[in-house]
C-alpha cells in the first residue's frame, strides 16, 4: 500500500486548494469538475463540495494525495437535464449552509445573495456565451452519489438517460495528471456575486 501511495503520477505547479465550508468555487473544485465534464464529453458537470476531502499540494502529485482528495469510490455518471432542472440544482446548491456550495463546470453564473433565495440567480450562460434555456436538454456529468439524490440533490433523479460509466472519479483525475504530466491550472470567473448592485468575483 505504501508503494502505491508514494507513486508519483505527475506534478502540480501551484496547489489546488479547497475549502468545503467556503461559499465559493474553489481552485480544486473548478479543476475537478472540468476534468469530470471533459472525461464524459458533457456540457456541464457538478461535484458536491463535501466529496472533496483534501487539496492537491504543489509539487509532486502522488496516488496517495489523490486518494485523500477522493477517498470514496464514486463513479462518473451522466444524465440529461433541462435548463430548468439545472437552474434548480444551482438554486439549491449555491450558498447552501447545510451542504456547502456545489462545484460546477461549463457554466458562468451571476448570483445576487441580497434578495430572496428563489430570485438570487440573475443570469446563467454556457461557455459559448449562450443563455441557459429552460426547455433545452443538456448532457450533465456528476458522480453516482449526486445522481442518486445525495446531499439533497433530488433533481438529478428526475433526469433522463442516466448512465453510470463505472469509472471512479479518482481514476479520471489520475489519468488527467498522468497524461498532462504537469498541471498548471488557472481558475476562471465562473461565479460572480452581486451585492447591493455591485459585482465581485467569487471564482
Amino acid at each position: 500500500v505504501e508503494v502505491v501511495n508514494n507513486m508519483i503520477i505527475g506534478n502540480t505547479v501551484t496547489a489546488l486548494t479547497h475549502d468545503r465550508y467556503a461559499f465559493e468555487q474553489t481552485i480544486l473544485g473548478q479543476w475537478m469538475t472540468d476534468v469530470i465534464r471533459k472525461s464524459a464529453n458533457a456540457d456541464i458537470a457538478f461535484q458536491n463540495t463535501g466529496g472533496i476531502r483534501e487539496l492537491i499540494p504543489a509539487g509532486a502529485s502522488t496516488m496517495g494525495s489523490l486518494y485523500k482528495v477522493s477517498p470514496f469510490d464514486n463513479t462518473v455518471c451522466t444524465v440529461e437535464l433541462t435548463g430548468k432542472q439545472i437552474m434548480d440544482i444551482l438554486d439549491y446548491g449555491l450558498m447552501n449552509e447545510k451542504v456547502g456550495t456545489v462545484q460546477y463546470s461549463g457554466l458562468n453564473v451571476l448570483y445576487n445573495k441580497g434578495v430572496d433565495r428563489n430570485k438570487r440567480i440573475v443570469k446563467v450562460t454556457l461557455l459559448n456565451g449562450e443563455l441557459l434555456q429552460n426547455d433545452k436538454l443538456y448532457k450533465v456529468a456528476t458522480n453516482d452519489f449526486m445522481i442518486s439524490g445525495g446531499d439533497g440533490y433530488k433533481t438529478f433523479t428526475e433526469g433522463v438517460n442516466i448512465f453510470d460509466t463505472g469509472i471512479p472519479v479518482r481514476d479520471v483525475m489520475v489519468k488527467t495528471i498522468k497524461d498532462a504530466k504537469v498541471i498548471n491550472f488557472t481558475t476562471t470567473e465562473r461565479l460572480k456575486i452581486q451585492e447591493n448592485n455591485a459585482i465581485k468575483d467569487a471564482a
